[in-house]
């Protein structure tokens, strides 16, 4: 099987840790795997080195800006023509139009993943393209229920939940974890820190520390509010961290305060190292990982005040934080890696048999 990814970049984030994965995957089954990538071939996860990466800035660089989307579908185009995939499996929203602009007239199945839920995209030219040009797709991956039926307009479309490589995830004893909380995720709007952080100024941290990991353009912003509420013994943005599972393994607790998510991968790490967790009910995401009160605590979308008085009683309260630490565990069965390719590869060979009639 000869498949070409492309994304736009293999820097850190949730889609580029699943293309990545899925791709290592495949290589090492012995599938010819090539990955398109707009940006740099610099990439923050491990890649297979029978791996291919092509960068459309390599060749396909304007001096004008105005004409550089116009060079990369020309690229894209070129690419596909001349790898001559037997599918292209596409990442993320403007990526996913820039293949289906490009690969208009050839003959060759487009597999686009969708990666975040259907409400987040806020662009009107972006939503207009979505609306007109996914009906051209070949097959649709979705991580949620919401998002298929949003998605009524693309033919073939299937729920594929995002896989965890059981070979990253650390041994766990819980009853060597740690009086450490986590949050994981880029420090924007999405991640609703400045909720959590409100949310942590309501609380008696008895000891415990909050590390939240990850950077971005509002760190500036939370380091005033850590500031502002007196946090600073107990919350600390440590950056972005390539030995991430180890903060898992230690933390005890884990807090996820997004306003919207497509299918948290971070969630779902943090589970599978036990960690007790905490989230917002966004729309899509959480509800599919977290049972209310079995194996964690769905929290209803920014409610601060709730979030705060959740977060506090597993602190405070020991023998839940352990429930929900032992449930959570179950999730490494339900999201193994080679049962979530198995679903991939049945829905791969049927969309290529279905392009060719």
């Amino acid at each position: 099987m000869k498949v070409l990814f492309t994304i736009s970049s293999l820097q850190s984030g949730g889609a580029e840790r699943v293309l990545s994965t899925l791709a290592n995957y495949w290589s090492r089954k012995g599938w010819d795997i090539t990955i398109l990538v707009v940006s740099s071939k610099n990439r923050f996860y491990k890649i297979d080195e029978n791996i291919k990466i092509i960068s459309l800035l390599d060749n396909y660089k304007s001096s004008s800006s105005k004409l550089q989307i116009l060079y990369y579908i020309k690229g894209i185009r070129e690419t596909i023509k001349s790898e001559k995939p037997d599918i292209v499996i596409s990442f993320i929203t403007l990526m996913n139009i820039l293949v289906l602009l490009a690969t208009r007239g050839l003959n060759v199945p487009i597999l686009i993943s969708e990666r975040n839920y259907f409400d987040q995209l806020r662009k009107k030219s972006l939503k207009v393209l979505r609306r007109v040009l996914y009906p051209k797709s070949s097959a649709m991956v979705v991580l949620s229920e919401y998002d298929y039926n949003k998605y009524d307009y693309v033919d073939s479309k299937k729920i594929i939940f995002n896989p965890l490589n059981i070979e990253n995830i650390l041994d766990v004893n819980i009853d060597n974890k740690e009086k450490i909380l986590i949050a994981v995720g880029s420090l924007s709007y999405q991640k609703g820190f400045s909720m959590l952080i409100e949310a942590l100024s309501k609380i008696d941290f008895k000891g415990w520390k909050f590390l939240i990991i990850g950077e971005g353009s509002l760190r500036e912003e939370l380091e005033e509010l850590i500031r502002e509420y007196n946090l600073e013994d107990n919350v600390y943005l440590i950056g972005k961290k390539s030995n991430i599972f180890d903060y898992y393994k230690k933390a005890s607790i884990f807090v996820l305060s997004s306003l919207y998510e497509g299918f948290p991968n971070v969630l779902a790490e943090a589970m599978a190292h036990g960690c007790a967790s905490v989230a917002f009910d966004c729309k899509t995401g959480p509800s599919e990982m977290i049972n209310d009160g079995v194996n964690g605590y769905l929290v209803e979308a920014n409610n601060i005040d709730l979030l705060s008085k959740r977060i506090e009683s597993l602190i405070d309260n020991g023998n839940i934080r352990k429930k929900f630490s032992e449930e959570s565990l179950k999730i490494k069965e339900k999201l193994e890696l080679n049962k979530i390719t198995a679903i991939w590869e049945s829905y791969i060979v049927e969309t290529i048999k279905s392009q060719k009639g």
